[in-house]
């Protein structure tokens, strides 16, 4: 689906015209979009995932240091 052509800057300050909810910016690669309700998605997203693996390797780090490295050094 496209939408009417608008221009859009980018925080480098590189302005161009896109007709598409999610462009990349030719000068310095990062993601500029069509509505600024989409980019605070994209970014509590981002933060969603970050919080994610964070959390799955620290779990990962409690089982190892509880279930295998607590036997092992009682012996």
């Amino acid at each position: 689906m496209s939408l009417p052509p608008k221009e859009l800057r980018c925080s480098c300050g590189h302005t161009f015209v896109s007709d598409q909810k999610k462009t990349w910016c030719t000068q310095c690669m990062r993601p500029v979009f069509y509505d600024p309700k989409d980019q605070r998605a994209n970014r509590l997203s981002n933060w969603y995932v970050c919080a994610a693996l964070i959390l799955v390797v620290g779990f990962l780090a409690y089982v190892f240091i509880e279930l295998i490295m607590t036997p092992f050094l009682s012996f």
